[in-house]
């Protein structure tokens, strides 16, 4: 925050203040709300806004995470000294007005109604296709690494550098979720979001009686 000065005229005065910085879009709405619906007046002139993503790597956990944010510049104007009758006086708490004979003035009421939603409908900077793919913050199965190995008990069983972990049909994996599990098919389905394209992957148990008679090295015997 600068200060840039102190502009008078004939009717009010006001500061200017040259204002940047970077933040979520959702807070920076909701700080231009409380400034641009405040009963005192404030102007915000010249805002500029940029959407970028930042990854961000906890020392404690060093894990990343990725932070959609913008980042943001613009003028406010601090208006004061109105002519007789634009300002009304402080009625607030300590004001002193009662000790000099002042009536304090009740502000009217603005119907919620009037005002814009304190919340935005949307975040225009959330990008539907993202530049880069979110990290694996929490050290989900990364199934298109991973090698899907048995399916027990409904679950899917997958083997990893770490070790072998299960995970069932609404379980999450890195991106995604699982959202069919076909042990008759030896099938797993996997719907991943890779930073806004849905896609839908298909892994097969490369083990068991069909995949070893379908390259010759077993022959079934029909059931009696």
């Amino acid at each position: 925050v600068v200060f840039r000065g102190q502009s008078e005229n004939p009717d009010y005065s006001y500061l200017t203040y040259s204002i940047d910085g970077r933040g979520y879009f959702n807070s920076l709405y909701r700080f231009i709300w409380e400034v641009e619906n405040h009963r005192d007046l404030y102007r915000i002139r010249g805002l500029r806004l940029k959407h970028i993503d930042l990854i961000k790597q906890d020392q404690e956990t060093e894990t990343e995470r990725m932070q959609v944010m913008v980042s943001f510049t613009f003028d406010l104007e601090a208006y004061f000294g109105g002519s007789d009758g634009m300002s009304v006086q402080d009625a607030g708490p300590g004001g002193g007005l009662e000790g000099l004979g002042v009536l304090p003035v009740e502000l009217p009421h603005v119907p919620n109604d009037v005002l814009p939603n304190k919340r935005p409908d949307i975040n225009p900077f959330f990008p539907v296709i993202m530049e880069r793919i979110p990290p694996n913050t929490h050290g989900l199965i990364d199934v298109e690494v991973a090698e899907l190995t048995s399916i027990v008990g409904g679950k899917a069983v997958f083997s990893e550098a770490s070790g072998f972990r299960a995970v069932g049909v609404g379980d999450a994996v890195y991106l995604g979720q699982v959202i069919e599990i076909d042990p008759l098919e030896d099938r797993v389905v996997v719907r991943l979001n890779k930073g806004g394209i849905i896609d839908e992957v298909e892994l097969r148990l490369q083990t068991g009686e069909r995949y070893r008679q379908a390259t010759g090295a077993a022959r079934l015997v029909p059931i009696e």
